[in-house]
């Protein structure tokens, strides 16, 4: 089993990168892959339900991307981005409590916590104040590109940056986001913000076509995990067995897991529906319990599927840890020859691009 990461390397062809959706969300193509035969079948996403049948559970990730990406100034001049992680959970502001006081006395402001990434090379430091609109943005650390950060404000937070903030495209995009992007870097299902990326396998679905599955007896399940700018990381280690996850965060509800564990139970299909549904499942492992918390799973070959038995996934980067993912779930071999016949036959790659279905 290759463990070397210049194994997971494909030649990528930049003109093939999708830097806009198509005009219908299902109008994307859709390539079949049996994990088992290495078999292809080139279909058109709107025939999807042609995979399923009544029993069938399909899992989504309900997380919504959230405008994180701010451009501030800073109160003696200049302007500083800052992304926007994740605010900060309770049980990591006791980090930060002994340090500085978690209220504001006197005031009808507002106070959270948030981890950040800035550009390293910028000099900020520890106690350095910035604007967004009416919010001021401090910093509580002093070093690296990922940081702590008091954010003081009245109203509500996620309105102000839906209304100010903008959405962070990923770095190949090589774009700034624009209006239809509001709509399209977004599923049709997301409801709890707290993303830096879209779930992208889930882009390519819409209400009709959930409706039509559910017509067949496909049952709908839910789980949330909020994706990070992690996923964007390239793994800077030639063995890829001393890569360090990025963490992310997550919740498993009741109801899925019911739905998930008498599915299995049963012997019913269970399709996740991209890498960070897989990634929520296969964390917890069967019997699923409900949870909320942080997983850094990093799923490469070889790797024992507990619940997922079928993937909906987008193209996903050379030596990207989501390629890794989807080579436990077949083999390194015949992704790659996958993505091969994929390049050849012109398929558009990554966030807004086509879709693979594992089976």
């Amino acid at each position: 089993m290759s463990h070397s990461l210049k194994d997971y390397h494909y030649n990528l062809p930049q003109e093939l990168i999708a830097k806009y959706p198509t005009d219908k969300r299902d109008e994307s193509r859709l390539l079949f892959l049996d994990r088992q035969t290495g078999q292809t079948q080139h279909e058109s996403f709107k025939d999807i339900g042609n995979h399923f049948k009544s029993g069938d559970v399909l899992v989504f990730n309900n997380s919504k991307v959230f405008p994180c990406r701010l451009i501030t100034k800073r109160k003696t001049g200049g302007r500083q981005e800052i992304l926007l992680i994740h605010q900060l959970l309770a049980d990591e502001l006791s980090l930060v409590a002994s340090r500085w006081s978690l209220e504001k006395q006197g005031t009808q402001l507002k106070q959270d916590f948030w981890k950040v990434i800035i550009n390293a090379n910028r000099k900020v430091r520890q106690g350095d104040v910035f604007e967004f609109d009416n919010c001021t943005i401090m910093f509580l650390d002093n070093e690296g590109s990922e940081r702590t950060v008091q954010i003081d404000y009245s109203g509500d937070l996620y309105a102000l940056l839906e209304k100010e903030a903008k959405i962070p495209l990923p770095p190949y995009m090589a774009r700034e986001a624009e209006n239809l992007d509001k709509e399209r870097y977004q599923t049709v299902y997301a409801q709890e913000p707290g993303s830096t990326a879209a779930p992208t396998a889930g882009l390519h679905f819409t209400p009709e076509l959930i409706e039509e599955l559910k017509n067949k007896g496909v049952l709908i399940a839910e789980v949330t995990l909020h994706v990070g700018p992690g996923t964007f990381l390239p793994v800077r280690v030639d063995n890829i067995e001393e890569h360090k996850m990025h963490t992310e965060y997550f919740t498993l509800p009741e109801e899925t897991c019911s739905i998930i564990n008498q599915a299995k139970n049963e012997g019913r299909r269970v399709t996740a529906v991209g890498t960070t549904s897989t990634r929520v499942l296969e964390s917890v492992g069967l019997p699923l319990k409900p949870q909320s918390g942080a997983t850094d799973i990093f799923i490469y070959p070889p790797h024992d599927f507990q619940v997922i038995d079928r993937l909906i996934t987008n193209f996903h980067l050379p030596e990207s840890t989501l390629l890794m993912l989807v080579s436990a779930f077949s083999s390194r071999e015949t992704i790659l020859a996958t993505y091969k016949e994929a390049i050849e036959k012109k398929y558009r790659l990554f966030s807004y691009g086509d879709c693979m279905m594992i089976g």
